[in-house]
């Protein structure tokens, strides 16, 4: 009888094993969350040169002079009617 451990003693040692059954768990869950995390870190770095790429594709440098003539060209018009 005096190997035994008393029931309240017992419930209290089972509830701290299932609490560090969890946190084991949980430890190995997150191992996994931080590589998957680190790959995708590495492979977010091809995407710099492809992204600048495509900005300087959609806005061409001949395309922002024809506009920028155009507004110029608006305003002459404007100051020159204005101005009369």
């Amino acid at each position: 009888m005096a190997d035994e451990i008393p029931t309240e003693l017992a419930k209290w040692m089972a509830r701290i094993e299932t609490k560090l059954d969890t946190v084991l768990v949980g430890h190995d869950d997150h191992e996994k969350r931080i590589r998957a995390l680190e790959t995708s870190a590495t492979e977010a770095k091809d995407h710099g040169p492809r992204i600048t790429a495509l900005e300087s594709g959609r806005w061409p440098l001949h395309t922002i002079t024809v506009l920028l003539s155009a507004a110029g060209l608006i305003a002459a018009i404007l100051l020159a009617i204005l101005k009369h």
